[in-house]
């Protein structure tokens, strides 16, 4: 399907989830849950394959509200198109933290992915870790600067209280008034005020790497976790989504 049929498809499955199901068996019923039903007249599919879709992700979204108001109360079934909605995303959230309790990405974990593919982890091109702060007016970055004329790590305790970017930079991707001072200037040192159109820049670089040199850590341990989340995620929502199915009551209409 293609990205705009993708865009439609989930709209109208939308539309479905405010307004389609009712307690009463439709003559072209095609899913119940719950004593919720989906009529065939509300969907406009002419593929079977995508009725198909439609009718078992309306059936998803209908197990997922069933036991989110099981978590919450005694208030199923719900008849507000706005509460429903809200409710769509409370199954949504209310899915995502089940997802998310049941993977287990250990520290261990993400620093064996690390060793075990270390061609995906090497610097691109002349690279830098840095800590960036934004102001908007010159004298704060001036009194800010002084506060932090001491700092010599990205660890320093002076940073508290500043609302600072710490992060993995690559030249050639950066203002060119920044990029400049960040590829010449002394390391682990406050540099600034810097001026450029969007204010005043603090830059504290704490290391430099050339291309080709290994990417520390560190520095991708947040990447890796949220790679492995996202791996494993498909795989622990449909076990999650298939466990709840087993405890709910539900049916295909097939006649």
């Amino acid at each position: 399907m293609s990205v705009l049929g993708r865009y439609l498809f989930f709209a109208h499955l939308l539309a479905i989830s405010l307004t389609g199901c009712g307690s009463g068996r439709p003559d072209d019923a095609a899913a119940v849950v719950e004593n919720e039903w989906l009529s065939l007249a509300e969907l406009s599919y002419h593929d079977e394959l995508e009725t198909t879709e439609a009718v078992e992700n309306w059936v998803d979204n209908q197990v997922l509200l069933y036991h989110a108001s099981r978590a919450r109360g005694p208030s199923y079934p719900f008849r507000n198109a706005a509460e429903k909605f809200a409710l769509r995303l409370q199954a949504r959230a209310f899915l995502d933290s089940l997802v998310r309790s049941r993977i287990h990405v250990s520290d261990s974990l993400i620093l064996d992915h690390y060793r075990r593919n270390p061609d995906q982890f090497v610097a691109p091109a002349a690279s830098a870790h840095i800590v960036h702060i934004g102001f908007f007016k010159r004298s704060d970055a001036d009194d800010a600067r002084r506060q932090l004329s001491q700092v010599s790590s990205s660890e320093d305790t002076l940073w508290r209280g500043y609302n600072l970017d710490e992060k993995w930079v690559v030249a050639g991707r950066l203002h060119p008034q920044l990029e400049q001072p960040i590829f010449s200037a002394p390391l682990q040192r406050v540099i600034g005020p810097i001026v450029s159109e969007f204010g005043f820049h603090l830059i504290f670089v704490q290391q430099r790497l050339n291309a080709g040199d290994q990417i520390p850590f560190v520095w991708v341990k947040e990447k890796i976790f949220r790679s492995l989340m996202l791996r494993l995620w498909p795989t622990v929502e449909s076990a999650v989504m298939d466990s709840l199915r087993e405890e709910t009551d539900f049916e295909f209409i097939t006649d």
